[in-house]
C-alpha cells in the first residue's frame, strides 16, 4: 500500500520514490517507443491529496524546417535507445536530484505539495503523451503509444479516496496537461467520483510563431510528429471542431486554451528561452550574457515581442472567468520554474512581490482567477533579470534539449524537451505582507495591471498601497498571426 492515511502528518520526507511498471497483461499498449512497457514512480504521501507529474524531454522530429516522414522517424528512433525512448535502464528509485523545488518532500523548499502523494511519469514516447499509433521504420516498431500510457497510469492509480488530484508537468510535459487535462478530468470523475482535478502547466504554454527568417520552422516540425503518431486523435473534439480547416492549430494552447474547462495554472515566463531558441531562431542573447554576442535590434524587437505574444496568446483562456485559471508570469529569461524558481525571492512577480509557490498555493485555495503577470518588461523586474547571465537559469536536473540529449546545468537547452462549482470572478485579492494580488483586465488590444499591497504605516495602521502600471497596448503587428 503506498498511500499514506496520515493527516497534518509530514508522510512525503525521507520516503523513497519507487518504479512501477504498468502491467503487459493490463495495459499491453502502453509502451515507450522501443517496445518497452512504461510506467511511474510513487512516493508516499497524503492519500486524499495526489500531485501527478508529467516529465519533458522534448519531442523527436525531423530538425529541418521543412521537415519529411522519414526525418522525424529517424530521430524518433535514435530516441528509443535512450530513456526518452525506452524503460529498460530506468533506476528503480528516482533520483533526488529530480525530486527538487515542487516536487520535494522537503517543507521548506515546497511548502504547497511536500507531503501530498507523488506519482512521477517518466517520458518516453515523445509526442507528450499524445500519440497512437505503431509505425514499422527500418525493421523496427516504433510505439507512438503516449496517450494509451496516460490512460494506464490513471486506471492503475489508487484514487478511491483521493480528495484533490494536481496533474502537473514541465515544458513538453506541461503541453501534455494543457492538452489533456479536461480528458484525464472525465475519465477521472466517470471511474472515481467527486474529486477536486486541477491542472498546473510549467512552460508549457508555447506559442505558433515564425523564426526570424519568418519560416514556422518548430510549428512544422510539431506538426510533422503528430501526423506521423496520429496524435490529433487524442486532442480537443472542439478544438478539432472549430479549426477543421486546420486541425494542428489544435496542438498550440493560444488556440484552444479558451477551451480548457478543468481549472488550470500557467507557469510561464513572458521571455521562455526554448522559444528564444527554437521557435524564434535566436543565436544571440539580450544584452551579450551567458557568454553570447548581443542581439542586435530586430532580434531584440522580438525578443520584446514575447511579453506581448504571451499575454494575448493565454488571454482568451484567462479570460474565461468561470473557470477560474491561474497564470504566474514573470519578465525573467527561464525555461520551467516549479524547480530553481519554485520559492526563490529573487523570483517574484512583480518584482517585491508574490513567489511562484504561494501564487499556486494561493490559487488553489480560490475560487476566482489568480492572474499575476508581470507589470514590467525585461530587465525592469531587477531581481530576477539579475540572474539571467547565470547558467543555472533555465537548467532543471536531469532535463533534455530538444533531441531529449541529456545536458548538464549550466548548458541552454530545451526540454522540450473539474472545473469549480459556480460563477467565479477574476479579483483582486487583498492579500498581507509579501503576497500581491493582481488583477488584468486584458483584452486583446490592452492589459491593465493593478497592484495593491497590504502594508503597516509607521503609526502602526495597516494601509492598501495600489499601484497602476501604464497601460500596454497590443500593436496589431505584435500579435501572433492566426
Amino acid at each position: 500500500d503506498w498511500g499514506c492515511t496520515c493527516k497534518g502528518c509530514h508522510c512525503g520526507h525521507g520516503t523513497e520514490t519507487s518504479l512501477v511498471i504498468l502491467s503487459e497483461e493490463q495495459y499491453p499498449e502502453a509502451r515507450c517507443l522501443d517496445g518497452t512497457m512504461a510506467g511511474y514512480y510513487v512516493r508516499k504521501g497524503i492519500s486524499e491529496q495526489m500531485l501527478v507529474f508529467l516529465e519533458g524531454g522534448g519531442w523527436c522530429y525531423d530538425q529541418s524546417c521543412s521537415p519529411t516522414d522519414e526525418g522525424t522517424l529517424t530521430d524518433c528512433q535514435k530516441r528509443s535507445y535512450k530513456n526518452l525512448g525506452s524503460s529498460k535502464s530506468w533506476e528503480k528509485i528516482l533520483p533526488e536530484r529530480k525530486l527538487t523545488g515542487m516536487l520535494s518532500a522537503d517543507p521548506k523548499a515546497n511548502p504547497v505539495f511536500h507531503n501530498w502523494t507523488l506519482v512521477y511519469v517518466p517520458y518516453c514516447d515523445g509526442t507528450s503523451f499524445s500519440g497512437d499509433a505503431v509505425v514499422s521504420f527500418k525493421g523496427r516498431d516504433l510505439h507512438f503509444k503516449g496517450r494509451k500510457i496516460l490512460d494506464a497510469v490513471f486506471q492503475s492509480l489508487r484514487l478511491d479516496v483521493t480528495k484533490q488530484l494536481v496533474v502537473s508537468g514541465g515544458s513538453a510535459g506541461a503541453l501534455a496537461v494543457l492538452l489533456h487535462i479536461d480528458s484525464i478530468a472525465q475519465e477521472v470523475t466517470r471511474s472515481h467520483g467527486d474529486i477536486e482535478i486541477f491542472g498546473l502547466a510549467d512552460a508549457g504554454f508555447f506559442l505558433d510563431l515564425p523564426n526570424m527568417k519568418g519560416e514556422r520552422c518548430w510549428p512544422n516540425q510539431m506538426r510533422s510528429i503528430f501526423n506521423i503518431s496520429n496524435g490529433y486523435k487524442s486532442l480537443s473534439s472542439t478544438c478539432l471542431k472549430r479549426n477543421s480547416f486546420q486541425p494542428s492549430d489544435c496542438i498550440f494552447p493560444q488556440y484552444f486554451g479558451d477551451l480548457i474547462e478543468t481549472r488550470t495554472f500557467l507557469a510561464h515566463s513572458f521571455y521562455d528561452d526554448s522559444e528564444m531558441y527554437y521557435t524564434l531562431g535566436l543565436d544571440c542573447w539580450p544584452g551579450g550574457g551567458r557568454g553570447q554576442r548581443a542581439c542586435n535590434k530586430k532580434e531584440m524587437r522580438a525578443f520584446d515581442n514575447l511579453r506581448v505574444q504571451h499575454m494575448s496568446g493565454w488571454s482568451r483562456m484567462l479570460n474565461t472567468q468561470a473557470r477560474a485559471h491561474g497564470v504566474w508570469a514573470p519578465a525573467c529569461i527561464a525555461h520551467t520554474l516549479t524547480w530553481g524558481q519554485w520559492t526563490d525571492p529573487l523570483w517574484q512577480v512583480p518584482e517585491g512581490g508574490a513567489a511562484l509557490a504561494e501564487t499556486v498555493q494561493l490559487w488553489l485555495g480560490a475560487k476566482e482567477t489568480v492572474r499575476l503577470e508581470d507589470p514590467a518588461s525585461w530587465p525592469n523586474n531587477r531581481p530576477c533579470a539579475g540572474m539571467d547571465d547565470e547558467p543555472s537559469l533555465t537548467s532543471a536536473p536531469g532535463y533534455t534539449n530538444s533531441r531529449g540529449d541529456r545536458q548538464s546545468r549550466g548548458e541552454v537547452h530545451r526540454d522540450t524537451g473539474h472545473a469549480g462549482h459556480g460563477r467565479a470572478k477574476t479579483k483582486t485579492l487583498a492579500v498581507p505582507v509579501t503576497i500581491i494580488a493582481f488583477l488584468s483586465t486584458a483584452a486583446l488590444t490592452a492589459c491593465v495591471a493593478l497592484v495593491v499591497i497590504k502594508r503597516r504605516n509607521s503609526r502602526g495602521t495597516e494601509v492598501s498601497e495600489v499601484l497602476r502600471p501604464a497601460e500596454t497596448e497590443l500593436t496589431e503587428t505584435e500579435l501572433p498571426e492566426t
